[in-house]
């Protein structure tokens, strides 16, 4: 996670994060069952995101890594 990129291939990498479709209305008819594990210091992804997305998910189990930021170490 340490290489450099260049300045345009980051770019492009907020470009189609920006650009990309919105898919939560999807989250209920997935059936399967999901984790969804968060950091509890991620600084990136606000914990209510994780909270919402786990809440969206008929089977979700939701667990929160104290001590853990967004790649969870």
């Amino acid at each position: 996670m340490t290489t450099p990129i260049g300045a345009d291939a980051f770019l492009r990498q907020q470009q189609a994060v920006v650009q990309r479709a919105d898919l939560q209305s999807m989250l209920p008819s997935i059936a399967c069952p999901t984790a969804i594990i968060h950091g509890a210091g991620d600084r990136l992804i606000p914990i209510s995101a994780a909270e919402e997305m786990a809440a969206a998910l008929p089977t979700a189990q939701f667990t929160v890594v104290e001590g853990a930021g967004h790649f969870l170490f």
